[in-house]
This record gives C-alpha cells, structure tokens and sequence, in this order.
C-alpha cells in the first residue's frame, strides 16, 4: 500500500550505509533528488534520539549521550551539597539513568571502550550520590546503591524482549519482526 506522503526536502537527507568493507567502494557524492531539489549527503543522521552513522557504529551516539551524561552528572555535584541521599537518588533515576538507558538495546552492541565510557560515568555519578573519593571501589558503591552496571541492564532488557517474543506478548507490530528459528 502507497500513502504518497509528501516528502520535506529541507528535512530529508541522505545517509548512505556502507558498513566497513564497502566504504572504500562507495561514492560518498550519491546524488539524490526529489522534485529537482537535490538532498544533502550526510555521515551520520538522528532517528528517533538515536544517532547512526554510515558503517552503522554507535560512536556518534555514544559521543553524544556522554556529553549529555555529563552535562547533567555536573549538574547533579552541584546541587548535591543542598539534597538528602534519596533526592540525589531521585534526580538520578530521573534525571540521568533515562538518558543512559534509552534504545540501550540497540546501541549497547558498539564496542567495549564506548561502553566502557559511559560506564565510568555512571561510576561518576554513584561517587557524587554517596560524596565518595574518586579512587573508592565501583563495586562498593554500586552494591550500596543496589545498581548494577548500565551495559548488564541492557543485557536484561534484551533478554526481556526475546522472552516476551518466544511467549507471544509482544506486541504485533514487533511479533512480525522476530522470528524464531526452530531448527
């Protein structure tokens, strides 16, 4: 089925997905028109609060979110001084996990050393929830805290969708998308 939605050339750009193999061969100069007016190329786009690049790596996104984490974690050391313990946990689980954890499932599969960043901001912010010294065991903290690290939340919520797809509760639009292999 065809809607014909009208396409806005100022809002529509070009991203052309290469992966590391292929982006040696392809020509970055793709040209793209729509009604005459030609589409700008770019290297990376933003779709739905999720930055993709044209090998499909997360460095443009994780860039981004640790800029954000940051910005907000430096907000949260200083304020932190006029807030009890369970308002500073507030401003966390309000403030900066959902900014963590947002389509952590998708993003969450880059590289180690990108994960490794934005963890050692969660480590960050625990350190400025318990006004700990920046050398005091992660671990610690996170046991207090009753957190664990973002990256294994992750790996629960994926583990949630699978088992939602296998017992048939997703919802439609995700069932079609999900296929199990039975062999």
């Amino acid at each position: 089925m065809i809607r014909k939605l009208p396409i806005n050339e100022s809002k529509s750009k070009v991203l052309t997905i290469t992966g590391k193999c292929l982006a040696s061969k392809i020509n970055d100069d793709l040209v793209v028109t729509v009604e005459d007016n030609r589409l700008v190329n770019v290297k990376s786009a933003t779709l739905l609060g999720l930055t993709i690049n044209s090998s499909l790596s997360f460095d443009c996104h994780v860039e981004n979110l640790c800029n954000k984490l940051a910005s907000r974690i430096g907000v949260l050391s200083k304020i932190t001084a006029f807030l009890s313990l369970k308002q500073r946990l507030l401003f966390y689980n309000a403030i900066i996990r959902p900014v963590m954890s947002y389509a952590d499932i998708i993003w969450s599969s880059c590289e180690k050393d990108l994960l490794y960043r934005v963890l050692k901001l969660q480590k960050r912010a625990a350190r400025i929830i318990l006004y700990a010294d920046r050398l005091a065991p992660s671990v610690t903290l996170f046991n207090k805290l009753g957190w664990i690290p973002f990256y294994e939340q992750s790996k629960i919520n994926k583990c949630a969708i699978f088992y939602k797809c296998i017992n048939g509760s997703l919802p439609n639009y995700l069932n079609k998308h999900l296929v199990i292999n039975n062999t």
